[in-house]
C-alpha cells in the first residue's frame, strides 16, 4: 500500500512547482541569504557609503526577486493572465511548426 503524504496547496496565483523547481528556488534563498550576510558585513565596515548600501541592498532584493518568479512563474495579479512562457507553451507558435522550414 502506498503511503499518502499531504502536499501544501500552492500559494495563490501561482502554480504547483516541480520537485526540480522547488530545489531551485530553496537554492535561490540560501545564495540570497548568503549574500545578504556579506552585504551586512560590508554595511559595518568604516568609511563605506550608506547610500551605496542602502541602493545595493534594494537592487539585489530586486534581483533576487526577479530570479525566483522566473523560476515561479505566477500569474499577473492585475490581469490574472498566465506567465510568458505559460501563454507561449499554450498555444503553439506558428514560426515554430515542424513543418516549416527554417531559412538559411
Amino acid at each position: 500500500m502506498t503511503e499518502y503524504v499531504a502536499r501544501p496547496e500552492p500559494l495563490r496565483g501561482y502554480r504547483e512547482l516541480t520537485p526540480e523547481e522547488r530545489e531551485l528556488v530553496d537554492a535561490i534563498k540560501v545564495a540570497e541569504q548568503a549574500v545578504g550576510e556579506v552585504w551586512a558585513r560590508a554595511r559595518r565596515t568604516l568609511g563605506t557609503d550608506a547610500r551605496m548600501h542602502a541602493h545595493a541592498r534594494t537592487v539585489l532584493q530586486d534581483g533576487f526577486m526577479w530570479l525566483v518568479r522566473s523560476v515561479t512563474r505566477p500569474r499577473d495579479a492585475f490581469t490574472g493572465a498566465l506567465s510568458i512562457v505559460e501563454q507561449n507553451s499554450a498555444q503553439p507558435s506558428q514560426d515554430h511548426r515542424p513543418d516549416k522550414e527554417i531559412p538559411r
